[in-house]
């Protein structure tokens, strides 16, 4: 089963004295340099036989290798990483994970990353950082951050944009997936956009988990792999004029949008998992997404003015474009 689309040509370059910004996911990059049979207990149990069965076919390094590269070419400002990059949480897996980032993506000035719920898989690897202590340069605020919990961070980019990390990810039981933001993060984040250095900024938020459920969730699914305080974060992020929400989780492609109080929109947007080397329905394919930001002729905030998503072909023909949006975009719900 495919989307039937008809052949999309982006442009090469984003809009003149605009920004290009590429969204990668769910990278699930899996190295074990060493096997220790005592970090294999409790979730890593389900997680482990769920890895040789399944997500070990379906999930490729050499893919996400390619598409990083494929983005030197396509006129990259910044790349974001909305989480998943490791299955396990294992030490070894973020070392892999982020040498594979900075030798083909870039470094921490163009990269930017946020945790997923397999980057928090265990109580352990949650309580001593281990995904912070590997990609904090990748993580660092323009602005100050609580010294205790660095969520959420912001990246303020020239011309217009703010790049604004959210944490969903928690530590959950086995079988389950579910993400959650917290009062505490809660009140930052409301704060953090309310301050003056984000005001006339394009403001786009990153975050692993979503805040509208896929199109294939039931009631039972979204208990089992939702945020919980999704109806919470989505009005905290409508209140302050967010513009757009990108995030993984879920292995497929999504778009929405938004009404704002302030009668704007927030588009919310879902690429899929980067790493799929193949997927009878190509809704669950290998993806990327590209979002042109273009100038505000009267000097505002930049505006969304495209997004084109890449579905993940072959070895030979790497990344192709597959869905395009563009203004107008769907009408707001």
């Amino acid at each position: 089963m495919t989307d039937p689309v008809g052949p999309l040509h982006p442009p090469a370059t984003p809009p003149k004295g605009g920004l290009r910004v590429a969204h990668v996911s769910d990278l699930h990059i899996l190295h074990i340099d060493r096997f220790e049979p005592w970090r294999f207990v409790g979730k890593r149990i389900t997680g482990g036989a769920n890895l040789l069965l399944k997500r070990k076919k379906a999930h490729s390094t050499e893919v996400v290798v390619q598409a990083l590269e494929q983005l030197q070419t396509l006129g990259v400002d910044q790349i974001v990483v909305t989480g998943d990059l490791s299955n396990l949480s294992l030490d070894s897996e973020f070392a892999a994970a982020r040498q594979i980032i900075e030798a083909h993506g870039g470094g921490p000035e163009r990269v930017s990353v946020i945790p997923g719920n397999h980057d928090r898989y265990t109580y352990g690897s949650a309580l001593r950082r281990r995904f912070e202590s590997c990609f904090s340069p990748f993580m660092a605020s323009d602005l100050p951050t609580d010294p205790d919990d660095p969520y959420p961070w912001v990246r303020l980019i020239d011309p217009g944009l703010a790049i604004v990390g959210i944490c969903t990810s928690i530590p959950s039981p086995p079988l389950l997936a579910v993400g959650r933001v917290g009062s505490k993060q809660r009140d930052r984040l409301n704060a953090l956009l309310r301050r003056p250095e984000l005001q006339g900024r394009f403001i786009l938020a990153a975050m692993h988990h979503h805040l509208v459920p896929p199109r294939d969730h039931t009631p039972r699914g979204e208990l089992m792999h939702g945020l919980i305080d999704a109806n919470d974060v989505m009005k905290d992020l409508l209140d302050n004029h967010t513009d757009l929400v990108i995030h993984g989780h879920n292995h497929q492609h999504g778009f929405t949008s938004h009404l704002r109080p302030d009668g704007g929109t927030m588009h919310i947007c879902e690429a899929g998992s980067t790493s799929v080397s193949h997927h009878r329905d190509d809704h669950y394919g290998g993806k990327f997404n590209l979002y042109d930001l273009a100038p505000d002729p009267k000097g505002g905030k930049p505006t969304l003015a495209r997004i084109t998503t890449f579905l993940y072909r072959n070895p030979e023909a790497g990344f192709t474009p597959w869905k395009l949006h563009e203004p107008p975009f769907d009408g707001p719900r």
